[in-house]
């Protein structure tokens, strides 16, 4: 169950171009992903309005410490695994302060806008690893008996490839 917390105040507002009444990413939706700048490396980031905040360039300019910088860290590879695999404090507290680094309130927005990229600059990347899974042209491989099925099921639009990703106990 979604927990809210300081992050999701709807009052919230950002000193990013672009963010403030964004309809997809403003302040209080800050999704991790991984992108990559041309001929880059794979690399984890949050969406801000029409940017892409670099969590390796956040961590270079001494943006994120303890916790948050702990899972940065953990997200600086081609895929997001390693950052699920913390749990949940430590995304608690990168979101926490992305969250105050976005901010109006932010004392440290010189530093941020170095880590800012556009999105029309980036290419996008599946986020994370999927091991077994499903979609409408297959059927679920099982691990084993006992053990707890992943499953994806993905759907095509028009420009979007979107995948919610479930699980499912063996019956």
């Amino acid at each position: 169950m979604l927990q809210l917390d300081a992050t999701h105040d709807p009052s919230g507002r950002s000193r990013v171009p672009g963010a403030n009444g964004h309809s997809e990413f403003p302040i209080q939706n800050l999704p991790l992903g991984v992108f990559s700048l041309r001929g880059g490396d794979p690399r984890g980031g949050v969406a801000i309005g029409d940017a892409i905040l670099d969590l390796r360039a956040a961590l270079a300019e001494g943006l994120l410490t303890s916790e948050a910088a702990r899972a940065a860290e953990a997200a600086r590879g081609p895929d997001l695994n390693e950052l699920f695999s913390l749990g949940e404090r430590p995304r608690r507290a990168l979101r926490s302060r992305l969250s105050q680094l976005l901010s109006n309130d932010s004392s440290e927005m010189s530093k941020v806008e170095l880590c800012l990229v556009q999105t029309s600059q980036c290419t996008l990347h599946l986020p994370s690893r999927i091991g077994d899974y499903t979609d409408s042209a297959s059927t679920t491989r099982q691990i084993s008996e006992n053990s707890f099925v992943p499953t994806i099921r993905c759907s095509r639009t028009t420009n979007t490839f979107r995948s919610a990703i479930t699980a499912a106990l063996p019956a």
